[in-house]
């Protein structure tokens, strides 16, 4: 593939536990390491991205409350907020109250989707399209605001513009309100209709959005993950050890996971001391103070992505837990990608017959979120094959995904 210089656009970057910025930092190796130049527009909170193949601007909100949670998170990590954002202040007193308060007004609230940011990520992507010359410019995300500044700015240049929406901005249960989801919905129209090349991450989402739009820039490409060198101890231990990574809320849960043990444990196919089911982040949850007095539930903080897939390599099964309503319909958990980088047996709890193909095709187990006793049985297979199940590989090489992504 001929090198190409292409700019990234995405709020989300190096951030400790934010999947979207995950996401975008293994987005970025792929780029660099097929040969691509990238220069990446993120938001003020981002760490500053490493590799000299990268050039990085660190951008602010014009929303005076994103601006906040963006200096707390510098200060959080121990960090100062650059000098250069306060010269952006006029821009928040003239621009930024009105577009919260119009968001409030006609949205109920401010939402996920950073829209004053777009205001600045897009003046940023004028000036770098100005100076440089760009091949592609590449939208990702995450908040929305980031695909309507590089759609905007790169029309205007009459660049190819490439967009991945990592969940559909339109649908059944998208949005916080009517109105947040026809003003996404919108914006989603705005993309299909300006963009290049339109990536959705499921073939359900982008089989739905061609239907919907008549388009043919829609696609579907898997992002697949970066692979980390896994530095944990090998299992040491007597127990069958099953683990979730992530936070547990709403509808997805351990509900079912956990009548499925207890149906085991009641039938003597599992004893209680010989299993440990743990969860590796937050539980918010009305049903948190009873999973923890199961002796074999136990939580831990959330890590580093690093140290949190080390830590798969002292578990025996990776747990994957979808929602049980429609949102799980047209997605898949970033996590999966993470856990079939780690040779560890998944087992799936789906709402998604996609990803339940996707978990056979690579060998692995799934049961329905709320089939108790389809789940009991996957987790008593896997249990029974424990010591002589393989140790899995992928087919879903994050390189080749990103080649798809570029082709134009």
């Amino acid at each position: 593939m001929t090198s190409k210089n292409i700019l990234v656009v995405s709020y989300f970057a190096g951030i400790t536990g934010c999947c979207p910025a995950e996401w975008l930092d293994d987005k970025v190796d792929s780029l660099t390491k097929l040969g691509h130049k990238v220069t990446l527009i993120s938001g003020m909170s981002s760490a500053k991205n490493s590799n000299p193949n990268v050039k990085h601007y660190r951008i602010p909100s014009l929303s005076p409350a994103d601006f906040k949670t963006e200096r707390n998170e510098l200060k959080s990590t121990h960090r100062k907020t650059p000098a250069s954002a306060w010269l952006w202040s006029p821009l928040i007193v003239l621009i930024g109250y009105p577009i919260d308060w119009l968001l409030i007004v006609f949205t109920n609230g401010l939402g996920g989707g950073k829209l004053s940011w777009a205001v600045t990520s897009f003046l940023a992507s004028i000036w770098l399209l100005l100076t440089n010359r760009f091949d592609v410019v590449f939208s990702t995300g995450g908040a929305a605001s980031s695909h309507l500044s590089a759609v905007a700015a790169g029309t205007i240049f009459r660049k190819d513009v490439t967009v991945e929406l990592q969940d559909p901005l339109s649908g059944s249960g998208i949005g916080r309100n009517s109105r947040s989801a026809q003003l996404l919905a919108l914006l989603e129209k705005f993309i299909v209709k300006f963009s290049k090349k339109v990536i959705f991450v499921t073939e359900k989402a982008a089989t739905e959005a061609r239907e919907k739009y008549k388009a043919k820039n829609i696609i579907c490409v898997y992002p697949g993950a970066r692979k980390f060198e896994a530095s944990g101890a090998p299992i040491a231990h007597e127990k069958f050890r099953l683990l979730h990574l992530g936070t547990l809320y709403s509808n997805r849960n351990f509900n079912t996971l956990i009548a499925a043990l207890e149906h085991l444990i009641k039938n003597d196919k599992l004893k209680e001391n010989d299993i440990e089911l743990i969860n590796l982040g937050e539980i918010y949850s009305e049903y948190k103070e009873s999973y923890l007095k199961k002796s074999y539930v136990k939580q831990f903080p959330i890590r580093p992505r690093t140290e949190a897939i080390s830590f798969i390599q002292e578990n025996d099964v990776c747990v994957l837990i979808q929602h049980t309503d429609e949102r799980s319909a047209t997605t898949i958990p970033y996590k999966f990608y993470d856990y079939l980088n780690s040779g560890k047996p998944i087992l799936g709890l789906t709402n998604n017959t996609e990803l339940e193909n996707l978990l056979i095709s690579q060998g692995h187990f799934h049961a329905n979120i709320s089939d108790i006793e389809a789940i009991a049985n996957e987790v008593y297979t896997i249990y029974e094959k424990r010591k002589s199940l393989k140790t899995y590989t992928t087919t879903i090489n994050p390189l080749k995904q990103a080649e798809k992504i570029i082709e134009l």
